[in-house]
C-alpha cells in the first residue's frame, strides 16, 4: 500500500495505569491485585496483575520474570474487548548506549505519509 500513518503520542496512551507501567512508576501493591501463578515451561515466574481501577485499554496483565535476574521476559496485556498484545523480550542488554538516530523514521520517497486520527 506504501502508506505510513503519523500519530501524535498525545492521547495514544490514555490509560494512566499503562503509562505508569511503561514508565516504571507503577506501584504494584497500590495499583494492582497481584497473584503469583507459578512457573512456566521456561521456568519463568508468571505473575497476574489485575488493575484495581481497570480502564478500557487495560483490564488484565500477565508478566513472566526470569527468577535469577528478575528481568521481565514476557508481557501479555488484555483490554476490555478481550484483545491481547503479547511481547516477548530476547537478548536483553542493560544500560546500552543507543544512537539517537535509531529513533527517527525516514520513509522512502514513494511512501505517502498521512496524519492519523
Amino acid at each position: 500500500e506504501k502508506v505510513a500513518y503519523k500519530y501524535s503520542l498525545q492521547g495514544r496512551f490514555d490509560s494512566k495505569t499503562m503509562l505508569k507501567f511503561i514508565s516504571g512508576q507503577v506501584n504494584r501493591r497500590e495499583d494492582f491485585r497481584v497473584k503469583n501463578q507459578g512457573t512456566d515451561v521456561n521456568k519463568w515466574t508468571k505473575i497476574r496483575l489485575a488493575p484495581k481501577n481497570p480502564e478500557p485499554s487495560l483490564v488484565m496483565a500477565h508478566i513472566w520474570l526470569e527468577p535469577q535476574t528478575h528481568l521481565i521476559r514476557q508481557v501479555l496485556l488484555e483490554d476490555f474487548f478481550g484483545n491481547t498484545n503479547q511481547l516477548t523480550f530476547h537478548q536483553i542488554q542493560l544500560n546500552v548506549d543507543l544512537d539517537p538516530c535509531l529513533f527517527s523514521f525516514e520513509p522512502p520517497a514513494e511512501v505517502e505519509v498521512l496524519e492519523g486520527n
